[in-house]
């Protein structure tokens, strides 16, 4: 019987380019398609995407998607221009593929409409010999997945990006119960999520961060700036939570945040709320201590809305004594 191969092309060692290539007797499975955002040995680039002339070697059958962030998605408008394959995930994880090609530069534009199939958690599907299982895992996003993957010649476990969070703020739990049967299955290989592995301890639930973030906004006397990734869906609900308890508005600063928000709307995330929302025109006058700004830039992006604050290059959004800056 011939050997599955694994060549990781991207997302060792490094924060971004999340593909993993699986190859079997001359098929190939294509495990996410991410880009790395920024390349401080390369000024003048913004993003950066896997190499391809080594799928072209093989007969790819499809993409596996784990979940929707950007750098497990990025690059898929550039493989999509070159490939018609199918593109398998959940539906939120399908919505961020959407937007993404959406805002893909006419040269990675050539292919909007690719097949694209949604899969539940506990669904499978066949990729020429290989057969692969989602299976639900919490994350900073809804969707998320584990994938399992059944060539002919074993079992492998690839985990995706995954926290163990008992009491998520949206949906449920890892399906810890799915995982242990796998494991006394066996498996031939595990493919692990590993940041932060070396530190001590569990990741805090994002359930105790929103009950932080309630006692913050409670406590703040001015305008409160929040920073966050545009993707971090549960965030934003924690936010909307405490805003509304507070009796504060919200206010979006990035294009990004803007697209999310109807996504969350779209799936349940937040409720649709007209009142809650404040156009960036109307800041002069509301009053500052019942005002959430919502901003990406988290990570220092010179593009973020965060940058722009500090900067002072959005006057609608312009910082004064007494306003508070929440980091994620």
């Amino acid at each position: 019987m011939a050997e599955t191969l694994v060549y990781p092309l991207g997302g060792c060692g490094e924060v971004g380019l999340n593909s993993t290539l699986f190859v079997h007797d001359g098929d190939a499975l294509l495990v996410d398609c991410g880009a790395l955002l920024s390349v401080p040995q390369a000024p003048g680039i913004d993003k950066a995407v896997i190499g391809f002339r080594v799928l072209s070697q093989y007969k790819l059958r499809g993409v596996a998607l784990t979940h929707g962030h950007e750098d497990h998605i990025g690059g898929l408008p550039a493989l999509l221009s070159q490939f018609d394959i199918p593109v398998v995930g959940t539906a939120i994880t399908l919505d961020f593929v959407r937007s993404r090609l959406e805002r893909a530069p006419a040269a990675e534009a050539k292919r909007q409409k690719p097949r694209m199939h949604e899969i539940k958690f506990g669904e499978r599907m066949k990729f020429g010999p290989f057969e692969v299982e989602w299976i639900r895992m919490t994350h900073s996003l809804p969707g998320n997945g584990a994938l399992c993957i059944a060539p002919p010649s074993g079992r492998i476990i690839h985990t995706g990006d995954f926290s163990i969070d008992p009491t998520p703020v949206h949906g449920e739990p890892s399906d810890e119960a799915r995982l242990r049967e796998l494991g006394e299955l066996g498996g031939d290989l595990m493919l692990a999520d590993s940041t932060n592995s070396e530190r001590d301890g569990r990741t805090v639930s994002e359930s105790q961060i929103a009950e932080a973030l309630e006692q913050i906004v409670g406590e703040a006397t001015g305008r409160i700036y929040m920073t966050l990734f545009a993707s971090h869906l549960h965030r934003i609900k924690s936010a909307v939570r405490a805003a509304q308890k507070h009796g504060r508005r919200v206010a979006l600063l990035g294009r990004s945040l803007e697209r999310t928000w109807r996504m969350a709307i779209q799936h349940g995330i937040i409720k649709p709320d007209p009142s809650l929302l404040i156009a960036p025109e109307y800041l002069k006058t509301a009053p500052r201590d019942r005002v959430l700004v919502l901003c990406t830039g988290s990570q220092g992006e010179w593009q973020g809305g965060l940058h722009k604050v500090a900067h002072g290059t959005e006057s609608k959004f312009n910082a004064r004594p007494g306003d508070e800056l929440v980091m994620r």
